[in-house]
């Protein structure tokens, strides 16, 4: 069966995760039923890092207990980024990103966040 790649906006405005604040945040977004699971997909953000001190924090897709990213941040920057992972952890329907802060300081500040996918057509 072929197939074609897609993609679902995850959210646009940004979002501001803080230590001694809000330190996580879970972004809901929906697929489609012809989804391909068997395939890789790709998440893509803006991200902005403000002071940070060792600011550490990962995104997790449907609570799976291996992060699709962490990284930790010892100074400032502004960029997009993205990650390949296993499209095993997506499902047809109902979906969800969590973007938590795990340690050290500082602003992290995500939108224009979406996901690549493959369907089935």
């Amino acid at each position: 069966m072929p197939t074609v790649s897609d993609y679902v906006i995850v959210s646009n405005p940004q979002t501001t995760l803080e230590t001694g604040a809000d330190i996580d945040v879970t972004f809901p977004f929906s697929l489609p039923n012809n989804v391909d699971t068997g395939r890789s997909a790709i998440a893509t953000w803006l991200l902005d890092v403000d002071n940070p001190e060792d600011l550490r924090w990962t995104m997790t897709i449907n609570n799976d207990t291996d992060p699709i990213f962490e990284f930790t941040h010892g100074v400032s920057r502004l960029g997009a980024f993205q990650e390949v992972f296993g499209g095993s952890i997506l499902n047809a329907g109902d979906n969800e990103v969590t973007v938590r802060v795990l340690s050290g300081g500082g602003q992290l500040r995500i939108s224009d966040f979406a996901i690549h996918f493959q369907v089935d057509i």
